[in-house]
Protein backbone atom coordinates (compact mmCIF):
# COMPACT_ATOMS: atom_id res chain seq x y z
CA UNK A 1 0.00 0.00 0.00
CA UNK A 2 3.16 2.37 0.59
CA UNK A 3 2.63 3.45 -3.70
CA UNK A 4 -1.24 5.01 -3.00
CA UNK A 5 -1.79 8.02 -3.42
CA UNK A 6 -5.93 7.77 -3.34
CA UNK A 7 -8.45 6.04 -1.48
CA UNK A 8 -11.79 5.35 -3.23
CA UNK A 9 -14.71 4.09 -2.02
CA UNK A 10 -17.97 2.76 -2.81
CA UNK A 11 -21.10 4.31 -0.68
CA UNK A 12 -23.82 1.80 0.10
CA UNK A 13 -23.34 -1.34 1.98
CA UNK A 14 -19.67 -0.01 2.22
CA UNK A 15 -19.70 2.95 4.32
CA UNK A 16 -22.70 1.84 5.85
CA UNK A 17 -24.10 -1.51 6.63
CA UNK A 18 -26.39 -3.16 3.86
CA UNK A 19 -28.83 -4.39 7.28
CA UNK A 20 -30.12 -0.24 6.68
CA UNK A 21 -32.41 -1.60 3.88
CA UNK A 22 -31.66 1.63 1.81
CA UNK A 23 -30.63 -0.95 -1.46
CA UNK A 24 -33.84 -2.82 -1.14
CA UNK A 25 -35.69 0.41 -1.15
CA UNK A 26 -33.58 1.64 -4.36
CA UNK A 27 -34.36 -1.43 -6.19
CA UNK A 28 -38.24 -0.77 -5.23
CA UNK A 29 -38.34 2.38 -5.96
CA UNK A 30 -36.65 2.45 -9.21
CA UNK A 31 -39.37 -0.02 -10.83
CA UNK A 32 -42.35 2.34 -8.69
CA UNK A 33 -40.75 5.41 -10.45
CA UNK A 34 -40.52 3.86 -13.78
CA UNK A 35 -44.42 2.19 -13.51
CA UNK A 36 -45.49 5.53 -12.96
CA UNK A 37 -44.13 6.80 -16.49
CA UNK A 38 -44.93 4.06 -18.11
CA UNK A 39 -47.88 2.89 -16.28
CA UNK A 40 -47.81 -0.37 -17.39
CA UNK A 41 -47.50 -3.52 -15.25
CA UNK A 42 -45.23 -3.96 -13.10
CA UNK A 43 -44.23 -7.50 -14.80
CA UNK A 44 -43.84 -5.06 -18.02
CA UNK A 45 -41.42 -2.79 -16.28
CA UNK A 46 -39.13 -5.62 -14.79
CA UNK A 47 -38.80 -6.84 -18.23
CA UNK A 48 -37.80 -3.50 -19.65
CA UNK A 49 -35.80 -2.93 -16.98
CA UNK A 50 -33.57 -5.90 -17.47
CA UNK A 51 -33.30 -5.09 -21.33
CA UNK A 52 -32.69 -1.69 -21.05
CA UNK A 53 -29.53 -2.60 -18.64
CA UNK A 54 -28.27 -5.13 -21.10
CA UNK A 55 -28.70 -3.20 -23.92
CA UNK A 56 -27.91 0.18 -22.91
CA UNK A 57 -25.77 -0.75 -19.80
CA UNK A 58 -27.41 1.26 -17.47
CA UNK A 59 -31.90 0.80 -17.02
CA UNK A 60 -32.13 4.65 -17.23
CA UNK A 61 -30.49 4.95 -20.64
CA UNK A 62 -33.14 2.54 -22.19
CA UNK A 63 -35.95 4.75 -20.07
CA UNK A 64 -33.81 7.91 -21.95
CA UNK A 65 -33.76 6.17 -25.74
CA UNK A 66 -37.10 4.53 -25.67
CA UNK A 67 -39.20 7.19 -23.48
CA UNK A 68 -37.73 10.44 -23.34
CA UNK A 69 -37.18 9.93 -19.43
CA UNK A 70 -34.68 12.38 -18.35
CA UNK A 71 -32.31 10.72 -16.08
CA UNK A 72 -31.31 13.64 -13.81
CA UNK A 73 -35.23 14.02 -12.74
CA UNK A 74 -35.72 10.14 -12.72
CA UNK A 75 -33.17 9.86 -10.24
CA UNK A 76 -33.71 12.72 -8.37
CA UNK A 77 -36.94 11.67 -7.73
CA UNK A 78 -35.74 8.06 -6.84
CA UNK A 79 -33.47 9.07 -4.10
CA UNK A 80 -34.96 11.83 -2.65
CA UNK A 81 -37.60 10.11 -1.40
CA UNK A 82 -35.63 7.70 0.57
CA UNK A 83 -35.66 6.78 3.95
CA UNK A 84 -32.11 7.18 5.12
CA UNK A 85 -33.40 6.88 9.06
CA UNK A 86 -31.95 3.53 9.73
CA UNK A 87 -28.47 4.84 7.99
CA UNK A 88 -26.09 4.23 10.28
CA UNK A 89 -22.17 4.75 9.91
CA UNK A 90 -19.67 1.32 10.86
CA UNK A 91 -18.75 1.87 14.55
CA UNK A 92 -15.52 3.80 14.53
CA UNK A 93 -15.50 4.78 11.05
CA UNK A 94 -15.47 8.45 11.53
CA UNK A 95 -12.27 8.26 13.13
CA UNK A 96 -10.50 6.37 11.18
CA UNK A 97 -11.48 8.01 7.88
CA UNK A 98 -10.32 11.39 9.37
CA UNK A 99 -7.32 9.49 9.97
CA UNK A 100 -6.39 7.87 6.75
CA UNK A 101 -7.52 11.62 4.74
CA UNK A 102 -4.16 12.84 6.89
CA UNK A 103 -2.39 10.51 4.88
CA UNK A 104 -4.52 10.54 1.10
CA UNK A 105 -6.86 11.94 -0.35
CA UNK A 106 -10.76 10.33 -0.07
CA UNK A 107 -13.14 9.84 -2.25
CA UNK A 108 -16.09 8.63 -3.40
CA UNK A 109 -17.09 6.22 -6.10
CA UNK A 110 -20.78 5.09 -6.21
CA UNK A 111 -23.82 3.79 -8.51
CA UNK A 112 -25.95 6.16 -6.59
CA UNK A 113 -27.09 9.99 -7.34
CA UNK A 114 -25.21 13.29 -6.41
CA UNK A 115 -27.58 14.68 -3.87
CA UNK A 116 -28.48 11.30 -2.15
CA UNK A 117 -24.68 10.30 -1.37
CA UNK A 118 -24.09 13.78 -0.37
CA UNK A 119 -26.87 13.98 1.97
CA UNK A 120 -26.22 10.34 3.43
CA UNK A 121 -22.18 10.94 4.13
CA UNK A 122 -23.86 14.74 6.20
CA UNK A 123 -26.14 12.02 7.83
CA UNK A 124 -23.14 9.42 8.61
CA UNK A 125 -20.83 12.19 9.77
CA UNK A 126 -18.75 11.64 7.21
CA UNK A 127 -18.65 14.66 4.74
CA UNK A 128 -15.69 16.65 6.08
CA UNK A 129 -13.22 13.64 5.05
CA UNK A 130 -14.15 13.28 1.53
CA UNK A 131 -12.52 14.99 -0.91
CA UNK A 132 -14.09 14.04 -4.67
CA UNK A 133 -17.48 12.48 -5.07
CA UNK A 134 -17.95 10.47 -8.14
CA UNK A 135 -21.20 9.22 -8.64
CA UNK A 136 -23.56 8.13 -11.31
CA UNK A 137 -24.01 11.39 -13.07
CA UNK A 138 -20.22 11.38 -13.11
CA UNK A 139 -20.23 8.64 -15.95
CA UNK A 140 -23.49 9.58 -17.94
CA UNK A 141 -25.69 7.62 -16.22
CA UNK A 142 -23.44 4.30 -16.75
CA UNK A 143 -22.56 2.18 -14.00
CA UNK A 144 -19.94 -0.09 -12.22
CA UNK A 145 -18.36 -2.58 -13.51
CA UNK A 146 -18.54 -1.45 -16.51
CA UNK A 147 -14.91 -0.62 -17.55
CA UNK A 148 -15.00 2.94 -18.80
CA UNK A 149 -16.59 4.27 -15.59
CA UNK A 150 -12.78 3.12 -13.94
CA UNK A 151 -10.64 4.15 -16.94
CA UNK A 152 -12.52 8.06 -16.63
CA UNK A 153 -12.60 8.08 -12.87
CA UNK A 154 -8.42 7.44 -13.38
CA UNK A 155 -8.61 10.27 -15.61
CA UNK A 156 -10.35 12.77 -13.55
CA UNK A 157 -7.65 11.69 -10.70
CA UNK A 158 -5.12 12.33 -13.18
CA UNK A 159 -3.01 9.35 -11.82
CA UNK A 160 -1.87 5.73 -12.56
CA UNK A 161 -4.42 3.16 -11.55
CA UNK A 162 -2.02 1.56 -9.82
CA UNK A 163 -2.00 4.69 -7.16
CA UNK A 164 -6.11 4.03 -6.36
CA UNK A 165 -6.74 2.05 -3.71
CA UNK A 166 -10.84 0.49 -4.15
CA UNK A 167 -12.73 -0.48 -1.72
CA UNK A 168 -16.20 -1.95 -2.23
CA UNK A 169 -18.85 -4.63 -0.86
CA UNK A 170 -19.90 -5.80 -4.28
CA UNK A 171 -17.16 -7.88 -5.73
CA UNK A 172 -18.24 -7.69 -9.56
CA UNK A 173 -17.26 -4.09 -9.02
CA UNK A 174 -13.54 -5.26 -7.69
CA UNK A 175 -13.19 -7.59 -10.20
CA UNK A 176 -13.59 -4.45 -13.15
CA UNK A 177 -11.32 -2.55 -11.10
CA UNK A 178 -8.33 -5.09 -10.86
CA UNK A 179 -8.49 -5.39 -14.24
CA UNK A 180 -8.08 -2.31 -14.64
CA UNK A 181 -5.22 -1.90 -12.39
CA UNK A 182 -7.03 -0.90 -8.47
CA UNK A 183 -5.76 -2.27 -5.84
CA UNK A 184 -8.78 -3.47 -4.23
CA UNK A 185 -10.31 -4.08 -0.76
CA UNK A 186 -13.68 -6.33 -0.36
CA UNK A 187 -15.49 -5.27 2.90
CA UNK A 188 -18.28 -6.90 4.01
CA UNK A 189 -21.80 -5.35 4.36
CA UNK A 190 -22.82 -6.66 7.14
CA UNK A 191 -25.30 -9.34 5.14
CA UNK A 192 -23.16 -12.03 6.25
CA UNK A 193 -20.77 -13.27 9.51
CA UNK A 194 -18.40 -15.02 7.40
CA UNK A 195 -18.31 -14.65 3.47
CA UNK A 196 -19.77 -11.75 1.09
CA UNK A 197 -22.69 -11.65 -1.44
CA UNK A 198 -22.78 -9.77 -4.50
CA UNK A 199 -25.97 -7.84 -4.71
CA UNK A 200 -25.51 -7.72 -7.91
CA UNK A 201 -25.00 -11.02 -9.19
CA UNK A 202 -26.76 -12.61 -5.84
CA UNK A 203 -23.20 -14.74 -6.26
CA UNK A 204 -22.21 -16.23 -2.72
CA UNK A 205 -18.58 -16.02 -2.06
CA UNK A 206 -17.19 -18.18 0.99
CA UNK A 207 -13.44 -16.82 0.43
CA UNK A 208 -11.97 -13.33 -1.33
CA UNK A 209 -12.37 -13.93 -4.90
CA UNK A 210 -8.87 -14.06 -6.60
CA UNK A 211 -9.17 -10.13 -8.13
CA UNK A 212 -9.24 -9.15 -4.53
CA UNK A 213 -6.26 -8.23 -3.02
CA UNK A 214 -7.52 -7.76 0.17
CA UNK A 215 -11.01 -8.83 2.16
CA UNK A 216 -12.28 -7.82 5.34
CA UNK A 217 -15.73 -7.94 7.49
CA UNK A 218 -14.44 -4.92 9.52
CA UNK A 219 -13.69 -1.94 7.49
CA UNK A 220 -12.59 0.05 10.71
CA UNK A 221 -10.51 -2.74 11.70
CA UNK A 222 -8.90 -3.04 8.48
CA UNK A 223 -8.31 0.57 7.59
CA UNK A 224 -6.22 1.06 11.50
CA UNK A 225 -4.45 -1.92 11.37
CA UNK A 226 -3.14 -1.51 7.23
CA UNK A 227 -3.32 1.96 6.41
CA UNK A 228 -2.82 4.09 9.42
CA UNK A 229 1.12 5.09 10.31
Amino acid sequence: MKNIKVFVFDFDGTLYPSTAGIEDQIMHRFRICAQKRLNIPEKEVRRLLTQYRQEYRSSVLGLKEHHGIDPFEFYEELYSGLDISAMFPKPGLGEALKRLSQRAPLHIFSNSNRSFVLRGLEHLGLRDYITKVFTIESNNFIRKPNREVYLATVQELGIKAQEICMFDDIPSSLQMAKEVGFVTVLVGNGLRESGWVDLHTKEEHTTPPVWCDYATQNIVQFIEKELIV
